[in-house]
Parts: C-alpha cells; sequence; structure tokens
C-alpha cells in the first residue's frame, strides 16, 4: 500500500501553482510526529508552513530540513506545475499528476491513500467526480479537504512544494540570490552559492527516476519526467521552465 501527501505553493510572480506530492511505500504521520515534538511544537495544534519567517529561528530552520530529509530511500517526490489561471481547479490537475505519477513509476503501488489539503477543490462532491475519471488511482482512497495539523505527512509536502516552487522562480529568472555554502556542503562554507543551486543539491536524490533509454545506465544524468505533470495549460515559457529545472536530474558529484 502506497501513501501519497499533497500541498502546493501559489506563486503570483511567477504565473504559477506548483503541488508537491510525497510518495511513501508506508505512512509517515508517526516520523513527522517525533520531529514536531522534537522542535517544541505539539502536533495537532501546532504545525510547520513554509510561508513563516524563519531566518531568526534556527530550530525552524532545523525542523525544514528534518522535515525534507523524510522524501529519500522509497519514499519519493512527484511535482504538478499549473499556471495561476487554473488555480480554482487545481485539484483537477493534481489528479490528472497522480495519475501519471501511478502509471508512470514502478516503485509505486497500485493501492493505497491519497491525502491532499485543503482548498483545491470547490467541494468534495466535485473532488470524487473528478476522481473518478482516471482508472490509475481507482485502487486508490482519496482523503480531499485534509487538515495539515492532523494528517501530518502533509507538512512535508508543503516543505517540499515551496523548496521546489522557489527553484522554479529561480529558473524563470524571476529572483536572483545567493546563500553562504555552509557546513558540510563539500564547498567552501563562505562560498556563495546561487539559491536554485543550493535547494537543487539538497532535494534531486528525492525525484522519481529512469535510465534515459538512450544513454545508458553509466550516464549519470538521469530522466526524471516520471515524477513531472506540466498542466497542458502552461504558457511556453512555463512548461519550458518547469521541463529544464525538473525533468533531468542529475546523480554525479556536484563538488
Amino acid at each position: 500500500m502506497g501513501y501519497f501527501y499533497v500541498d502546493d505553493s501559489v506563486h503570483e510572480r511567477g504565473n504559477f501553482v506548483l503541488c508537491a506530492a510525497v510518495y511513501s511505500p508506508t505512512e509517515i504521520d508517526s516520523d513527522i510526529h517525533r520531529e514536531l515534538e522534537q522542535a517544541g511544537l505539539t502536533p495537532g495544534k501546532d504545525e510547520f508552513k513554509s510561508r513563516t519567517r524563519m531566518d531568526q529561528n534556527p530550530k525552524m530552520m532545523q525542523l525544514r530540513s528534518r522535515l525534507m530529509s523524510h522524501i529519500q530511500g522509497n519514499r519519493k517526490l512527484g511535482l504538478i506545475v499549473a499556471p495561476i489561471a487554473d488555480r480554482s481547479r487545481v485539484g483537477s490537475v493534481v489528479l490528472q499528476g497522480l495519475a501519471h505519477f501511478v502509471d508512470a513509476n514502478e516503485i509505486v503501488d497500485r493501492s493505497g491513500v491519497v491525502f491532499i489539503d485543503q482548498g483545491m477543490f470547490r467541494s468534495i462532491k466535485a473532488a470524487q467526480s473528478e476522481a473518478s475519471k482516471h482508472s490509475m488511482l481507482a485502487s486508490y482512497k482519496i482523503n480531499f479537504e485534509q487538515d495539515s495539523r492532523t494528517v501530518l505527512g502533509i507538512q512535508v509536502a508543503d516543505v517540499a512544494a515551496h523548496t521546489c516552487a522557489t527553484m522554479l522562480l529561480d529558473q524563470l529568472g524571476i529572483i536572483r540570490k545567493t546563500v553562504k555554502a555552509g557546513e558540510n556542503s563539500g564547498y567552501d562554507p563562505d562560498m556563495d552559492l546561487e539559491l536554485g543551486f543550493s535547494l537543487w543539491g539538497q532535494v534531486r536524490y528525492s525525484f522519481f527516476r529512469h535510465t534515459h533509454a538512450e544513454r545508458g545506465s553509466e550516464n549519470p544524468l538521469l530522466d526524471s519526467r516520471s515524477g513531472l505533470f506540466v498542466a497542458p495549460t502552461c504558457s511556453r515559457e512555463l512548461a519550458e521552465a518547469a521541463l529544464a529545472r525538473f525533468g533531468d536530474v542529475y546523480m554525479g558529484c556536484i563538488h
């Protein structure tokens, strides 16, 4: 049985909505429960939100890193990109993306449970009607309008969505920011790195990926389109930026 946890990150200046679907072969709420407690939060009452300013809160910065670390190994990350014009119907796009992830990745079980954050559908009835259109999701129990304070895995999807949305903003040239490499980065700790590159280095092992058929198993550039769904309503610029940023993942040494 597989588990998907889904949340979105909306960016008007980039004209897009990016949704992250965190996949795990087991439930992850118990792991996140411990992480929240260790950060001094009360699970079920408090929650981690990426939009909260944390540059003056080292404990929250550490919690963010620990939450991201839960997307590794058999846990994977799928991304759904849609134009902001589709915000009112983004739930429909999310279901298309989930069906794609189930169909395109052998690691994903063909049955399981989905937890989707609040606000992506007009109503649960409308959501159920949309879900019925996707045969690949027929064996999944899809839970709509879920509260991330109680379904803790959604908080991991929140971190992933915000992180990858920042990477896409960087790809589009909308943000230009550098950060210090820091300790244990493989670089001089005081070296300035582009923010998009720094974030990519943190998440590149998390994406669904396959060997490029035409390149062979020894090539470190892998095809990650099995974990990317770009809505057909995206502009050419947005679609090309999403594919450039997330369509391939380099698994070789970057230091």
